[in-house]
Parts: C-alpha cells; structure tokens; sequence
C-alpha cells in the first residue's frame, strides 16, 4: 500500500517535470529560430565570418530566452535572488555561447568551400552543437538557477506553512 500512496504525487512530479521540459523545448525553438536566422542572415551575407555570426546569433537568442525562462518555465521560482539567477544565467548562456561558436567557426573552416554547401553544412553544425548544450543547461538552470522547492514556493505564496 505504501508504494500505491506514493505514486499519484510521483506521478504528479513527473507530469510538472515533462511540463516544464516542453515549455524549456518551446522556448529552445523558439529562440533558437532567431539564432539561426541570425546566423544564417549574418554569415550568408559575409558580414562577419561564422564564428562572429554564430556568437552575435546566440547573444540574440539569449534575451528572449532568459525572459521565458523565468516568467514562463519557471515562474514558481523564488524572485527575491533576482540578481544571482541573472548572473548565473547569463554565465551557463556565455559558456554555452562560446562553445556553439568556437565549434560553428571550426566546422566552417573544416568544410570545404561551395556557397550553398558550405553554407548549409555551417547551418546544420550550428544546430547540432546546439543540441549538446540543450539538455545540459536544462539541468543547470532547473537545478541552479531556478530551482523551485518548498523554501521557494513558501516565499512565492504557493505553499501552506
């Protein structure tokens, strides 16, 4: 009987965790569409070389991302550390900005030239060292960053004393 009470709240727990990651996948879209554009427009044009294109593309992305991130995906976390949560934000977003774009501005220099080629392999290795960085700063943000636990909805209002 133990394990049968236990499994409507586990079960709720991993409903608000598949919530959540869907809104983090939403907003990863969403703002990664922005990045490759930006990319894509940038680099296409020969602006700036892939490396400069792939890290403006990322700064652009990040802005919209923090803003959903705190008022849509983990908008039950705590408000009143404000300031550490930006910081740490913006430090995972950097480290995760300058691997995407040391990485994107390698494969650029891997491929062989060919406009649409090169253009398209730059585009795709952008996305894929997207990918990587994706799960790992789920974890970062939903564990350090915004972390939501019973503290932090006793200060937001959710939770009965």
């Amino acid at each position: 009987m133990g394990g049968v009470i236990g499994e409507p709240a586990s079960l709720s727990q991993r409903r608000v965790r598949i919530a959540r990651l869907a809104r983090y996948a939403a907003t990863s879209a969403i703002a990664f569409g922005v990045s490759e554009a930006t990319l894509l427009i940038l680099y296409g044009s020969g602006v700036v070389d892939a490396t400069v294109a792939a890290l403006i593309a990322n700064l652009v992305g990040t802005v919209p991302s923090y803003l959903m991130s705190r008022y849509w995906i983990w908008k039950e976390a705590a408000r009143t550390r404000v300031g550490r949560q930006v910081v740490l934000y913006w430090s995972t977003s950097i480290a995760s900005i300058v691997g995407t774009s040391l990485a994107t501005g390698a494969i650029a220099t891997l491929v062989p030239p060919g406009r649409r080629f090169h253009l398209a392999v730059v585009g795709i290795g952008f996305f894929v060292v997207s990918i990587m960085f994706w799960l790992a700063k789920f974890v970062i943000y939903q564990r350090l960053i915004f972390p939501v636990d019973k503290t932090a909805a006793k200060e937001s209002g959710d939770a009965r004393p």
